[in-house]
């Protein structure tokens, strides 16, 4: 006889720059956040302990929506201190020329400034080599 999968409960992994660690949560079973660990592996490992432990303490649980895993992690410091915007202003470039520069549009590099986004992938890496290194800009 096959034995049947229990189908699991949504999770949500998110990064906590303030407790410099993973946070985890089930929404469908609790509004809390639940567990913190040092790598998105450890907090799954122990959602998923949390979720059979909750489920034990429930008489009528819901009907699980299916799985999902959101990992979300912001570069350090750049929406802290707007760092974008004072790279941009160590080379004295309106952020129409400085996005110009970098490969970005207009609007992007505005919402980068304000906070609204955060640089990622390889936008992230090239304002960190042009913070190290400033003489790399071409003017």
């Amino acid at each position: 006889m096959q034995e049947t999968k229990r189908k699991a409960y949504a999770r949500i992994i998110e990064w906590s720059d303030e407790d410099h660690c993973y946070i985890g949560s089930i929404p469908e079973l609790s509004s809390r956040k639940l567990c913190h660990g040092d790598s998105p592996t450890e907090v799954i490992e122990s959602l998923d302990e949390i979720e059979d432990l909750l489920l034990e303490d429930m008489d009528n649980p819901p009907e699980p929506l299916g799985i999902s895993v959101v990992v979300h992690r912001q570069r350090n410091n750049w929406q802290a201190n707007n760092r974008v915007a004072q790279i941009r202003k160590r080379f004295n470039l309106t952020q129409k020329a400085f996005a110009a520069q970098i490969g970005a549009s207009e609007s992007t590099l505005k919402k980068w400034e304000t906070g609204e986004r955060v640089p990622s992938g390889s936008a992230a890496k090239l304002l960190d080599i042009l913070d190290e290194h400033p003489e790399l800009i071409c003017k």
